[in-house]
């Protein structure tokens, strides 16, 4: 008759140690690859409803598209006082701007007049004033691979 089953002699000591090993191992990849913290302070919000849209850029070529390279929605369950804070854990360390839309209808986006934005926008870090577009370099900032970064986006409604 085939045994299909091997005679496994284990060593308690060692199967314990082998354990161990492996988790220490996998602690310490997960610690290395997770990703910091952005806390994000949003100034001058009009109103609790909605949700704050964060476009994500890193350079300047890409800026000029309006194509951010990733989104973000938080919603402003925060919300006191025109201000809504929250914190954002799975973004990569490197140069980035942000970009925000106060969508207050939840309808996915930003909602335009005739020429203007009907609904709130800001940029990371930089305030809007006129009708000027900022250039990257206004509003781009460093996200450290350590710790945590901290943002202020000032709304401004038209």
């Amino acid at each position: 008759m085939l045994n299909l089953i091997p005679n496994l002699d284990f060593d308690p000591p060692k199967l314990l140690a082998s354990v161990l090993l492996t988790c220490l191992l996998c602690l310490g990849f997960g610690a290395s690859i997770q990703a910091q913290t952005l806390r994000v302070r949003v100034e001058n919000v009009r109103a609790p409803e909605g949700t704050i849209r964060l476009g994500f850029y890193d350079t300047e070529a890409q800026w000029k598209t309006e194509k951010s390279s990733f989104q973000r929605a938080a919603p402003k369950t925060s919300f006191k006082d025109g201000i809504v804070e929250f914190s954002i854990t799975d973004v990569a360390p490197g140069e980035y701007g942000v970009a925000i839309c106060d969508d207050e209808n939840d309808n996915g986006g930003m909602d335009w007049g005739w020429l203007l934005p009907e609904e709130g926008f800001g940029f990371s870090n930089y305030e809007v004033r006129g009708i000027r577009r900022p250039k990257f370099d206004d509003f781009k900032f460093d996200l450290s691979p350590e710790g945590e970064t901290f943002i202020v986006i000032k709304v401004r409604y038209l």
